[in-house]
């Protein structure tokens, strides 16, 4: 294997500061030394800068603009580097998925030219954030105009409030990004694989905070629309097979609780009727058969149970996060890690990184070191059959 560049991408409002804890981790992990070309071991890091101060302007031209920048890293480091990971936190999240789309190659299924190892998400808002936490309190036509008064696409689009027939796009983007497109767009000519490119990672990964994170709740961020409590869920609980890592919390409140790889049956293959479905024209309202939905349950919860009945993009938008998620789960087989911070405000979002942008974020932020040690571990475990 040669040299993998590790793609570390920011979210709403970020820096690629952001990512200093689990650089330091990574570092730390091949005895606190940087070769003469800042990589790490086999690593080379590119702490996205694309979108710093950049993020209000929508999940598309924020994922544009990192698959530009990743193009151009890969293009300079030439032969040297042969695979790709990607870790985003937050909106950072949808930024990679988005370019991903846009990096992909399905002739011989490299992103960017590389081979694709890890896709990781960290407390990214995969569902949205609307019907989430004390999201789902707030009416809808308030959300909207929230949004609308700051004039900030990427709100809107976490609030899955955009779309429409005065848009360039008439679908939400989180449930663009949930599909493969049948055909080239008419505008740029396009064909973007959304889901054939997460699928083509060996490994795909979300760390989902079990409660206290008031920006991305755990239902959004672990792909459960059913779970869309801000605090503890009373029904969340490790779903069956999963492995417990802490069974309770250390002094700072912090514990790594479970760490769930999904079985081969839990996931649907590419040829079966339920993935057929997993690709939709842009032009076309897009139907998803939710016939074996229910099969699948992860935190002690299924999110399915409209066994009878197909999901229809175009109805009330409430069912929206129910079609995302039945998609995503369905085509990509997850490993979900689950974290949890007890303490006395809702302030987990940023600790699970373990951010510091300044003296008080470093102190709040602190007891997410463990947490960061745990992902640098996982990136850096290869399973040998992919090497």
């Amino acid at each position: 294997m040669g040299k993998e560049l590790l793609v570390l991408v920011h979210g709403l409002q970020g820096h690629a500061a952001d990512f200093d804890a689990l650089v330091e981790a990574l570092v730390d992990r091949h005895e606190g030394v940087r070769n003469s070309d800042g990589s790490v071991g086999s690593l080379v890091i590119l702490q996205s800068i694309c979108n710093t101060g950049r993020t209000h302007d929508g999940v598309e031209n924020g994922g544009r603009r990192l698959a530009e920048e990743v193009t151009a890293k890969v293009a300079q480091l030439g032969d040297d580097v042969t695979h790709i990971s990607m870790v985003g936190f937050s909106l950072g999240g949808l930024y990679s998925r988005f370019a991903l789309g846009l990096l992909y190659n399905p002739v011989d299924g490299k992103v960017a030219g590389l081979r694709p190892c890890s896709f990781i998400s960290v407390a990214s808002p995969h569902l949205g954030v609307r019907s989430f936490g004390w999201f789902r309190l707030v009416p809808k036509w308030l959300l909207g105009c929230v949004a609308g008064l700051l004039q900030r696409q990427s709100v809107l689009e976490v609030m899955l409030l955009d779309g429409g027939v005065d848009s360039l796009h008439s679908r939400p983007v989180l449930e663009r990004i949930s599909v493969d497109e049948v055909e080239s767009s008419s505008a740029t000519g396009e064909r973007l694989l959304f889901v054939s490119a997460l699928r083509s990672f060996h490994r795909t990964v979300l760390y989902a905070n079990a409660q206290n994170d008031f920006m991305v709740p755990y239902g959004s961020s672990a792909l459960q629309p059913a779970l869309d409590h801000l605090f503890m869920h009373p029904e969340l609980k490790p779903p069956q097979g999963a492995k417990l890592l802490e069974d309770g919390h250390d002094k700072d409140g912090a514990r790594l609780w479970y760490d769930h790889h999904e079985a081969q049956s839990e996931t649907k293959k590419a040829d079966s009727p339920a993935y057929s479905s997993v690709v939709s024209s842009p032009n076309e309202s897009s139907t998803l058969a939710a016939s074996s939905v229910a099969e699948y349950s992860s935190g002690g919860v299924a999110f399915g149970g409209e066994s009878d009945r197909a999901l229809d993009v175009n109805a009330p938008s409430e069912r929206i996060e129910q079609v995302i998620a039945t998609r995503l789960r369905s085509a990509v087989r997850w490993r979900t890690v689950c974290v949890d911070f007890r303490m006395s405000a809702p302030f987990a979002h940023n600790r699970i990184l373990a951010v510091k942008r300044n003296w008080f974020h470093k102190w709040l932020n602190r007891p997410g070191e463990r947490i960061v040690a745990h992902l640098a571990d996982l990136v850096l475990e290869h399973d040998h059959a992919f090497l």
